[in-house]
């Protein structure tokens, strides 16, 4: 894992504004070799300057714990390291920072290190300041302070700036009987500005139309909404008259909308037309532009991987879901299958997250996402709705079986012991069914299997329930539920 360190003249290093106020306090009381005590260096130290402090106490050659971590750094990781030990880190990082934290016990120097982020989704370089310091009864401690560096989403945004080739974002604007009539600009880098001859701020939120009518009578905003309502790609190149140069244009759907990619390919287009001139360099041309074309499509899977995935769960978010989905449906419907849609709710989340606090909940959430992504098949989609609902596509499977593959997953999450920090939380789930051909529709399928799942809530949660099934006459029927199985959630210490 990168990492620079650097101990000495830390004055003169680019350091934020907070390491650089602890480091001039940790120096001004620091007398000969004598240490300052920790409270002295923490004196005046505002709130918001504590949440990115962190302080170690050493308990073995390479080994720290965390006496105090600070809730701006809890945010960032995802993970709150307080009462732990740098042993509980990942092994990358558990290794630079024990070496960190040992070079500055062994010399008793302050050290500065820029280090990539493992843990944090966010994050994409640190900064942490490290300085030896003293308990009350004279023990050694380490003050650090630990600074995000630079962002996930500053990285992307600089990507795209850097990037050669312009990438815009649009958003479908929809009349009342639904038809795209129009599209909204959501998102301009700047290669783009000067490949369409304005500015991004007289483009973003504006109409697509109003601003470029043009594309109407080129025949484009045909190609646009066909990627949007078909869900297909598109490649063509035009000479752009603004930017005096030929451009490709390469279009794919996103969410609801679609995103495009212009490359400048005019010396390219220019040697062509001397080549059906001249019929010369034709091979090293086409070389060129398949090279070109390659780069765009892997910044558009990579934009396209990021939109469509939940960051907490990892599953599908819900754009991701709807748009797997609506594929699946469609192969479905033509193949006449059978499918069930299955809504899961982790039953008393709101209690898990006021006993726990957030951390704690995003700690049951990425569980029970993995075990129910762990155990359904490959051809199912799951994905994450929102808060603590998850929506599951069970292809090939009717009401019964769909039933059965519910009542599995609700006895593995009720069975599922979840650890968070020194506390083990059970949580069980409650699920609604409901099979597609029976609603008549995805759409109403979806609205069916949520009622089921109020049903499930209001039979004493941690069951499942299949919209339409009258449950009194069919109790002895052991896909249809069992009664007795609603249990209060439990968690043991």
């Amino acid at each position: 894992m990168y990492c620079e360190t650097f101990t000495s003249d830390l004055l003169a290093k680019d350091m934020s504004g907070d390491a650089r106020t602890a480091f001039s306090r940790w120096a001004e009381w620091k007398v000969g070799d004598q240490l300052p005590k920790a409270s002295d260096v923490w004196a005046s130290v505002t709130e918001d300057q504590a949440a990115y402090w962190i302080l170690l106490r050493p308990v073995g050659e390479e080994e720290f714990a965390y006496e105090f971590f600070g809730h701006g750094v809890a945010d960032a990781f995802k993970v709150d390291m307080l009462g732990k030990t740098t042993r509980d880190l990942e092994p990358d990082v558990r290794g630079v920072l024990n070496s960190l934290y040992a070079s500055v016990v062994r010399s008793r120097q302050p050290a500065l290190a820029i280090h990539r982020a493992s843990y944090a989704l966010e994050v994409h370089l640190w900064e942490r300041l490290v300085l030896p310091v003293l308990s009350a009864d004279g023990g050694l401690r380490l003050l650090v302070v630990a600074r995000p560096r630079a962002m996930v989403r500053d990285l992307l945004n600089a990507v795209m700036d850097a990037s050669p080739v312009g990438i815009a974002a649009f958003q479908a604007i929809h009349a009342d009987d639904g038809e795209i009539v129009d599209a909204t600009i959501t998102t301009v880098n700047r290669a783009c500005e000067s490949f369409l001859g304005r500015d991004a701020q007289d483009m973003v939120n504006k109409r697509l139309l109003v601003l470029f009518p043009g594309i109407i009578q080129s025949g484009a905003w045909e190609r646009y909404r066909k990627t949007m309502i078909e869900r297909v790609s598109d490649d063509f190149s035009y000479y752009a008259t603004p930017a005096g140069r030929w451009l490709n244009v390469k279009i794919a759907p996103l969410g609801d909308g679609f995103i495009m990619v212009l490359t400048d390919v005019s010396t390219l287009q220019n040697a062509l037309i001397e080549v059906e001139r001249e019929k010369l360099n034709a091979q090293r041309l086409l070389c060129e532009l398949k090279n070109e074309i390659a780069q765009r499509e892997l910044l558009e899977s990579n934009l396209r991987r990021i939109s469509s995935t939940d960051e907490l769960t990892g599953v599908l978010n819900r754009r991701g879901f709807d748009e797997v989905v609506g594929l699946k449906v469609k192969e479905i419907l033509e193949r006449r299958e059978a499918a069930t849609v299955v809504v899961v709710d982790i039953d008393r989340f709101k209690y898990v997250n006021d006993q726990f606090g957030h951390a704690g909940g995003d700690v049951v959430l990425r569980t029970i996402g993995g075990v129910l992504a762990q155990n359904i098949r490959a051809g199912d989609v799951l994905g994450r709705m929102g808060g603590e609902e998850f929506m599951i596509l069970l292809r090939g499977t009717p009401l019964e079986r769909a039933w059965e593959t519910a009542e599995r997953l609700r006895m593995i999450v009720a069975t599922t012991p979840i650890q968070y920090e020194s506390v083990t939380i059970v949580v069980t789930a409650s699920f609604g069914v409901q099979e597609i051909a029976l609603a008549g529709s995805l759409e109403k399928a979806r609205l069916e299997a949520d009622r089921a799942l109020y049903a499930a809530k209001e039979a004493g949660r941690n069951c499942v329930r299949a919209y339409g099934v009258d449950l009194d006459p069919l109790r002895d029927i052991a896909w249809y539920g069992r009664p007795g199985d609603a249990t209060e959630t439990a968690f043991v210490d």
